[in-house]
């Protein structure tokens, strides 16, 4: 059955690098024990790496039913820990001002701020050319999401997450969290 790549990203806005990985390992213990996902990874994601498959209460989790992705190869869970920015893929968004909100170029003066945020610069900044306010990178806002962080929980192919389940990772989590589905 071919794949389709899709993919739903549960990101921690508030992680620090030190703590990702334990937090992790909570956020897979808690769906495991509601038995949305399998305890044990496997090679369920794509490029090989190791995710954990939808376990017998997998619906409790999602909007409507939809079995469809139960047969694809990529239908896990993945755990991403490390400082990234998790983005839509093929569905690229425009940054919008927080101050104004008009859109402004993705040009290099965007980039040089997203590879600063990347690089460990928490307080990376960019004018807004429309009406010059200086704003954290991680404040402007896109037409698609994106998540600014150190851990995200990505669902491959899976239908559309329901907002009771992601407020309750959050809560285990304790921590803000932004939903970015996208595509490879």
């Amino acid at each position: 059955m071919p794949h389709n790549n899709y993919y739903q990203t549960i990101v921690d806005r508030d992680a620090t690098p030190a703590e990702a990985e334990r937090l992790g390992l909570r956020a897979v213990e808690f769906m495991a024990d509601e038995q949305v996902i399998a305890d044990e990874p496997s090679p369920c994601v794509p490029g090989g790496r190791m995710g954990h498959r939808p376990a017998e209460a997998w619906e409790s989790a999602i909007v409507e039913l939809d079995e469809y992705f139960l047969g694809l190869e990529f239908n896990g869970v993945e755990v991403v820990c490390g400082r990234q920015i998790f983005d839509a893929g093929q569905f690229a968004s425009r940054p919008h001002c927080p101050e104004c909100n008009k859109p402004r170029a993705a040009d290099s003066a965007w980039q040089a701020a997203l590879d600063g945020w990347r690089e460990g610069d928490a307080s990376a900044s960019l004018d807004c050319p429309h009406c010059a306010s200086r704003a954290p990178i991680v404040d402007w806002r896109h037409d698609t999401p994106i998540g600014f962080g150190c851990l995200g929980f990505t669902f491959w192919n899976w239908p559309s997450l329901n907002r009771e389940f992601i407020e309750r990772l959050a809560g285990v989590l304790g921590h803000r969290v932004v939903l970015v589905e996208g595509k490879l």
